[in-house]
């Protein structure tokens, strides 16, 4: 016996858990009781041929919730904080509400799908109905399809493994890629160096050159300037004229130096 009970105890364990609601009168106006109760046996009767598991219908609902006091389900007024508490004490975590009204001729029969745990609808539908119709499969097809979609867990999905494909052609060896091209051999910047240096050594000497010229020519802008704008020299014409040649190569050189010394500093920057 151990091990049927054990096995008894597997086969519930494997079992998904589903959910399950009782139909409950929420509220009906201008309607007596009897039309209700009929409504309700039908909604019970066409949600369980749908596939919805319905525990209760109204009327067993009803007989019941006498223990508590509760006559008829219909004095909720269709409060679902009352129909919900309703619910618990039947120990359904869903109730189908049908709230029934008259309409000239015709009944207009709203349907709710309530959760008992938070008070809250999740579905509902409404339909008309002639006060001498009857409710059909097909007028509640919609609602009974999401009640069920909702209450019933999805089957579960079978996972088959795909078969091994073994594939006997030889595959082709993949075109091997070329080597990379060696790195380039770092560039010597020594004529660089020397170009800037040379460049850097004419600027200097080309300096020093315009400022002994100018300082060497200082004596024939030096005297009294005299009234008329021009400066009266010390230096005879003769000397003057002397000094103006030997002064003048200085200029010539400097001026030289330093243009040597930029096209050499040019040099250096595009050579480097």
């Amino acid at each position: 016996m151990p091990w049927l009970v054990a096995l008894l105890g597997l086969s519930l364990a494997a079992t998904p858990e589903t959910d399950s609601a009782v139909v409950l009168i929420g509220r009906r106006t201008a309607v007596g009781a009897p039309v209700t109760r009929t409504l309700g046996a039908d909604v019970s009767t066409l949600l369980q041929s749908a596939g919805v598991p319905i525990t209760l219908s109204p009327d067993a609902a009803n007989q019941e919730l006498t223990r508590i006091s509760v006559k008829d389900s219909a004095s909720c007024n269709a409060k679902r904080a009352c129909l919900a508490e309703l619910g618990r004490h039947l120990k359904a975590p869903y109730v189908v509400v049908l709230s029934v009204a008259s309409i000239d001729q015709e009944y207009s029969v709203g349907l709710e799908l309530l959760r008992v745990s938070d008070e809250t609808v999740v579905e509902t539908d409404s339909l008309l109905l002639p006060r001498k119709g009857k409710l059909t499969t097909d007028q509640l097809s919609g609602f009974a399809k999401r009640v069920k979609d909702r209450l019933l867990p999805p089957p579960p999905v079978k996972v088959v493994d795909a078969p091994t494909v073994t594939t006997l052609t030889p595959r082709e060896p993949e075109p091997s890629l070329p080597p990379p091209p060696p790195p380039p051999e770092p560039r010597s910047h020594t004529p660089s160096f020397v170009l800037g240096g040379t460049g850097l050594a004419s600027l200097l000497a080309g300096g020093a050159l315009l400022i002994v010229g100018a300082v060497a020519r200082a004596p024939l802008t030096a005297g009294e300037r005299a009234a008329d704008g021009r400066v009266r020299s010390e230096l005879t014409y003769a000397d003057a004229q002397q000094l103006n040649a030997s002064t003048t190569p200085l200029f010539i050189g400097g001026i030289g130096a330093l243009a040597v010394g930029a096209g050499l500093g040019t040099a250096a920057v595009l050579t480097w």
